[in-house]
């Protein structure tokens, strides 16, 4: 980013802390990456540090990682799969998405398997440890 305006700092003002963008930026030459969640005192302290060579960007956590982790997880669903899952979100029981996607409770019952198995739950509200570190 640096080659088209020399010296000029660039930075990345978002809303959304997407992980993938923040590193985005990073590998393409950006000064900084600035939440708009944050203070304006804080934001302009940053701006202020960016000049002098400071590169702001927020840590790399272990966050990150099953984030990615968890994105990954969620491409491997099917089409069906996805389906079943926007109905969950929306708080559907089974009986109410077989109607909505018009197939047979086992066909639910057998998404819900699949799904629960690559996303690493248990049930619609419990996570297993099968893919992050917790103390369940």
């Amino acid at each position: 980013m640096k080659y088209l305006l020399g010296d000029v700092p660039i930075a990345i003002v978002s809303g959304f802390g997407d992980v993938a963008i923040m590193e985005a930026g990073r590998v393409l030459g950006a000064q900084g990456f600035l939440s708009k969640t944050q203070p304006l005192d804080w934001l302009a302290d940053m701006v202020d540090r960016m000049p002098a060579g400071e590169h702001i960007f927020p840590p790399q956590s272990a966050n990150a990682h099953e984030i990615e982790s968890a994105q990954a997880r969620l491409e491997t669903l099917s089409v069906a799969q996805r389906r079943v899952l926007l109905a969950l979100t929306q708080g559907h029981l089974n009986k109410q998405i077989t109607l909505e996607l018009d197939v047979s409770i086992a066909t639910i019952k057998a998404h819900l398997t699949a799904m629960f198995r690559k996303l690493g739950v248990l049930n619609r509200t419990k996570r297993c440890c099968q893919f992050s570190h917790c103390s369940e």
